[in-house]
């Protein structure tokens, strides 16, 4: 008998024993629900098979905030209202489905909605759909579903084809997809198109507690958390979870541990057998959750311990189902995204695939129960791969993860000033010595003593970010190489990712004073070993807002590199650290510097790529390079979890924002950012002040110039000079000129100004001194900021302000480009000091010293002479000569008049 959907011409059979799903609550996930609606031409749901973007359009079909549909038309549209829409799309895509076959099921859903329009049936498919579309009558738009798009080859060019002649009524489509394809690179900036990536199909809490409600399972305020981080935030996956939950019963821990693991496995399972690529090749695939990501090296690997180098099953009908039509075992990568299992990258050495967390535990756990021979064997094949390659770091985790001690401490033994100088990231951070038993490493004092030390910052993490206590200043006279350098390494590191940054800078201080006290390094060893210890002696600065002495370190460590790793990083981050102070010149050939190093392997490029990217969009964005900046980072995506630079990101995405048309998304975007990376700093970080402004900022371009008060007024930051811009931008944009000259002053005199918050500083004193009449000293102010932008062309101390004051300095300035003058948004209530005079001319406010702006605010508060004197501490008859001055300046002859003039001129 033929299959159903083989009959229906819309794909090959599917295996004898798959059965229909049997029919399942929804999970909601309203977010991305919401985001369907948007009037977008074209959104492309880019998803895992766990990620289910087909269940979530048919959610939202079935939902109030889907479409209104169509009634049948006829060809006078006479049975549809207006708003009403026409929604085509194919029933069901199975793997091995044609193109022909695909374009003919949309044509004929098209056509049995609207059965009364002639459709050329003689055409080529997608030609009779193409025509249909094109001549479709009525006022009904229409939406096309193009449901897992990726089984039809050359379907984006297609999918373009039908937008570019739209019915007269409207055409949207939306496309699900396990494959990118290309989608991301042309949607993400285009107009009226949107691309949403995997990461967006994250369920939510709030989906799963309303799940969790409907399904009639008691639960307390911890359970949908609690399930989060169980399923991964997959969405089937999610669902599997709560089904697995006994009904009518508390929903506690003990029921997750118990039920969870074999109900995911049963779903990854499912995935595997049901394709029969995936399932010719079942323990390749098993085998492959080992190691992450995945590449043609190690996939065959894996196919030559699993024995599937040929297929193993000569029956006829299970060849003709195979897609690839291949026997090569690495082709299996290629299947591997098309059924949502995997998703593919480019990396630097090749293309890459990475499963979720949670599919490749469950790999692993199949493996290890269906075929632990097999798995034991490919992780010593690993590890001998990895060591012949120089990745001790990855055959580390592998011997970690399989248990294989003995293998992990000869591994330690042997390569410990490589895992702890280049592969620092993931030997540090993947806390794999705290993995190893105590008593396996208790013949080897070294590594003892370094695993106390990381069991020590481990448990102080935990400890609600308490400190770990203080580091020994080394031993000038000992050397710091192996696990000595690794120790001190690690404790600095671990107090900046609890932190702790005055306490890691403290330590880099100690460091510091050994390495310039002992002999200069001579081996390219040794050299590296340097240059590691100053690359991590400059991050402790520059968290800690210690430029100078980041600058020093990174130089030194750039100076020592003999590996080009350490030369890349050391480069990025000088480049880094001038952005962020606003030496633009220098950050830029830094820049080039480190873009002038190749790419290097993913887990490499992940820990060195931040710093540059992020000096390259500060860049951009003092240029006004909006493309530019949002490229980078786009390209840079979030920061990871572990990213120590996360902050700087952030700071860099908010300053490109206040290029861009929507700061309120930026704005939002940066406070859930931020507290997904909230840390219990001890007051002498760098990342939170300049943050606290970047909000502010933020605030300011949304035109909310009273949230941007309110949070000034409760910051632990008002004296931070790093804050002093931003708020004097406030205050100024509150009409409050005089007080924001008072902090422009304070700060510019401040030692610690650095060279961005001087020259934006004084651009907020120059529009602050324009809107008190003091044209004179806004020119002084202003001829640093030009400056710098005759020289290197850099804006960035204008991005703050609006449109009317831009235009403004633009009057004393006519070298300011046009696009920054034309491009600035309105917001603020500043206005500008100008009186009418008798004759009807205007003329500016008089220029007041600043003990005059003191007194005339006094004498607004009533305060007596007598009162003003001793708060001044100053004599009487000196306060009554400004008092004088003052009267002289204005025009008046009385206290009242004084008071009243300057209020019409702004100054208090």
């Amino acid at each position: 008998m033929q299959n159903p959907a083989r009959a229906a011409g819309l794909g090959r059979p599917t295996p004898a024993d798959r059965t229909p799903e049997p029919q399942r609550i929804a999970l909601v996930r309203r977010t991305l629900l919401e985001s369907l609606s948007e009037p977008d031409s074209l959104i492309v749901l880019h998803a895992g098979c766990f990620d289910d973007p087909r269940g979530l359009v048919d959610t939202w079909l079935k939902t109030g905030l889907g479409p209104t549909p169509g009634a049948a038309d006829s060809d006078s549209d006479s049975n549809t209202t207006a708003d009403a829409t026409r929604v085509a799309r194919v029933p069901d895509p199975q793997p091995g489905i044609t193109a022909p076959e695909y374009w003919s099921g949309l044509h004929q859903s098209l056509h049995d909605r609207h059965p009364g329009h002639a459709c050329g049936t003689d055409e080529e498919p997608f030609d009779a759909l193409y025509n249909c579309l094109a001549t479709l009558p009525g006022q009904s738009p229409v939406l096309l579903i193009l449901d897992d798009l990726h089984l039809v080859p050359q379907a984006s060019s297609r999918v373009e084809e039908l937008l570019a002649n739209p019915p007269s009524a409207g055409l949207r489509i939306i496309v699900t997809t396990h494959v990118d394809e290309g989608w991301s690179g042309r949607l993400t900036r285009a107009p009226g198109r949107r691309y949403v990536p995997p990461s967006a199909f994250q369920v939510e809490s709030t989906d799963i507690a309303d799940l969790l409600r409907s399904m009639r399972i008691e639960h307390d305020i911890r359970t949908p958390d609690l399930i989060r981080n169980f399923s991964g935030g997959l969405c089937t996956l999610t669902r599997t979870v709560c089904e697995a939950l006994p009904v009518g019963e508390f929903a506690e821990p003990r029921h997750l541990a118990t039920y969870i693991p074999p109900m995911i496995d049963t779903e990854v399972e499912r995935v595997i057998t049901s394709d029969p690529d995936l399932a010719a090749r079942r323990v390749t695939v098993l085998l492959s959750g080992a190691v992450q990501p995945l590449t043609r090296e190690t996939i065959a690997l894996a196919a030559g311990v699993a024995g599937e180098e040929q297929d193993q099953d000569d029956d006829d009908n299970t060849a003709s189902t195979s897609r690839s039509g291949s026997s090569d075992p690495v082709s299996l990568l290629e299947f591997l995204e098309p059924a949502g299992l995997a998703q593919a990258t480019e990396d630097p050495t090749g293309r890459q695939w990475t499963y979720p967390d949670l599919v490749r535990d469950s790999l692993v756990r199949m493996a290890g129960r269906d075929n632990p021979d097999e798995l034991a064997e490919y992780r010593n094949r690993l590890i001998e791969f990895w060591l012949s390659t120089d990745r001790p770091s990855e055959a580390l985790k592998t011997a970690v993860a399989a248990g294989a001690w003995n293998q992990a401490v000869d591994i330690l033994s042997a390569h410990i000033t490589t895992l702890f100088a280049r592969d620092f990231a993931t030997a540090a951070h993947d806390n794999l010595l705290l993995e190893i038993p105590e008593e396996v490493l208790a013949d080897h004092p070294g590594l003892t003593k370094l695993r106390a030390v990381q069991s020590r910052l481990e448990k102080a993490r935990l400890n609600t970010g308490a400190s770990p206590g203080r580091l020994a200043a080394p031993d000038p006279s000992t050397p710091l190489s192996g696990a000595s350098l690794h120790e001190y390494a690690l404790g600095m590191a671990g107090r900046r990712a609890d932190g702790h940054y005055a306490e890691a800078a403290d330590a880099a201080d100690h460091i510091t004073a050994a390495i310039e006290s002992g002999p200069a390094p001579v081996t390219d060893k040794d050299r590296d070993v340097a240059a590691f210890l100053s690359i991590h002696l400059g991050n402790s600065f520059l968290l800690a807002g210690r430029f100078a002495d980041a600058l020093t370190a990174f130089h030194r460590s750039f100076k020592y590199a003999v590996e080009p790793f350490i030369q890349r990083d050391a480069a990025g981050k000088l480049a880094l650290t001038y952005a962020l102070v606003g030496r633009n010149g220098e950050a830029t050939e830094w820049l080039a510097e480190e873009r002038r190093h190749p790419a290097l392997p993913t887990s490499a490029e992940m820990l060195v790529r931040p710093a540059g990217d992020v000096a390259a969009a500060l860049l951009a964005s003092d240029r006004l390079d909006l493309e530019s900046a949002h490229h980078v980072l786009t390209d840079l995506g979030s920061p990871e979890d572990r990213e120590e630079f996360w902050g700087f990101i952030l700071y860099a995405r908010a300053r490109t924002a206040l290029l861009s048309d929507n700061p309120g998304h930026a704005l939002r975007s940066l406070v859930s950012e931020a507290l997904r990376f909230s840390r219990q700093p001890d007051g002498g970080g760098v990342t939170e002040p300049m943050l606290e402004a970047a909000h502010a900022d933020l605030f300011l371009a949304c035109d909310r110039v009273d949230a941007a008060a309110e949070l000034w007024s409760g910051s632990a930051f008002t004296h931070s000079p790093l804050t002093a811009a931003s708020r004097a931008r406030t205050l100024l944009l509150s009409n409050r000129p005089v007080e924001a000259m008072e902090v422009v002053a304070a700060a510019l005199s401040d030692l610690r100004t650095i060279t961005r918050s001087a020259l934006e500083l004084e651009v907020v004193g120059a529009a602050a001194a324009l809107a008190i009449g003091d044209v004179d000293r806004a020119r002084r102010l202003l001829r640093n900021s030009l400056e710098v932008y005759r020289a290197s062309g850099s804006l960035g101390a204008f991005l703050g302000l609006p449109a009317k004051v831009v235009r403004r300095l633009a009057t004393l300035a006519p070298e300011l480009p046009a696009p920054l003058v034309d491009s600035r948004p309105e917001f603020g209530t500043l206005t500008f000091a100008a009186v009418t005079s008798a004759n009807g001319t205007t003329a500016a406010a008089p220029a007041l010293t600043e003990r005059e702006f003191a007194v005339l605010r006094d004498l607004a508060t009533n305060a007596t002479i007598r009162e003003i004197a001793e708060q001044s501490y100053l004599s009487p008859n000196t306060v009554k000569t400004q008092i004088k001055s003052l009267y002289r300046k204005l025009g008046v002859n009385s206290r009242a008049a004084a008071v009243t003039t300057a209020h019409s001129w702004n100054l208090v």
